[in-house]
């Protein structure tokens, strides 16, 4: 029997020609310093994660996406916003393959983002460990009784969702419209959910609000959180990903939760492997300083 998805849709857009889809990485802040002074540096790459690893270990096959997305100013967000447009779903591009010797279509999408542990916090979002909820890739966390309860425990296996995360994105958001940045904090905290391109909303909105409130309270009355965003971000019928949070929680063909990979370097290498080679090495020395 025939199936409705059958034949792929994809097939009415290629016209007969193979059809590749490429999936990249990633961002990373590799911020840092020269003799006393700070130099913000961000980075985008590229990297063609259908190569074998004996060619993606060669620098030659990892690639920055342009000249402009080394950037002292712009963050990985607002250059992930901008790149956003090459993989839209319908985003397919046409080139010619020498080997095959045809022209063919490819898609690119992005697949992970490998990183250090700051620039993941900042992709995911997460408020960071001061939080209630402070894992960036599960639901673990809460006060210790509810970590203890089948609830607590059963959530180190749950993966966030970017849903749920863009919904918390926008109540913080409309929190801030109240002017009391102590709401926005406590949602902050209790979610473990902040935003970076939100804070910079939020803060114009919490700013606004005061505002309002110091020259007449009465007007608070039509300044209801619909348009007092309205009024700051500028007369558009919704919150927009890219333009007013993070442009990674809408894309279809990622999930930042389950696509930011563990840092292996700082994590682990670094962090408990470190120690425990450090307590090993501190022991077999005083033994050999014993017997000799």
């Amino acid at each position: 029997m025939r199936s409705n998805h059958t034949p792929h849709p994809i097939r009415a857009i290629a016209c007969g020609k193979p059809v590749f889809v490429l999936r990249i990485p990633w961002a990373d802040d590799v911020s840092g310093n020269r003799s006393k002074q700070y130099n913000a540096h961000m980075n985008m790459y590229l990297a063609n994660l259908n190569l074998p690893h004996k060619l993606l270990s060669q620098e030659y096959f990892v690639r920055f996406c342009a000249i402009s997305t080394i950037s002292q100013h712009a963050s990985s967000l607002e250059q992930f916003d901008t790149l956003a447009d090459d993989w839209r779903d319908d985003s397919w591009s046409l080139t010619y393959d020498c080997k095959l010797q045809q022209e063919i279509l490819f898609w690119i999408g992005i697949h992970l983002l490998p990183a250090d542990n700051p620039q993941q916090a900042e992709t995911t979002p997460t408020a960071g460990s001061s939080t209630t909820f402070w894992c960036r890739e599960d639901d673990s966390g809460g006060s210790a009784s509810h970590r203890k309860t089948d609830e607590g425990y059963h959530a180190l296996y749950s993966t966030g969702k970017p849903k749920e995360t863009v919904t918390k994105v926008k109540k913080q958001i409309r929190a801030a419209c109240l002017g009391v940045s102590a709401a926005v904090e406590q949602l902050q905290t209790d979610s473990g959910v902040k935003d970076k391109i939100s804070v910079h909303w939020i803060g114009l909105l919490i700013e606004k609000a005061r505002e309002i409130q110091k020259h007449i309270i009465i007007l608070l009355c039509l300044f209801k959180p619909a348009n007092l965003i309205s009024t700051v971000l500028g007369d558009r019928p919704e919150l927009q990903p890219g333009d007013h949070y993070n442009i990674l929680l809408r894309l279809r063909s990622l999930d930042p939760h389950r696509d930011s990979p563990c840092e292996i370097l700082h994590t682990v290498l670094l962090g408990e492997d470190k120690y425990v080679w450090h307590e090993t090495i501190q022991v077999m020395l005083s033994r050999l300083g014993k017997s000799s």
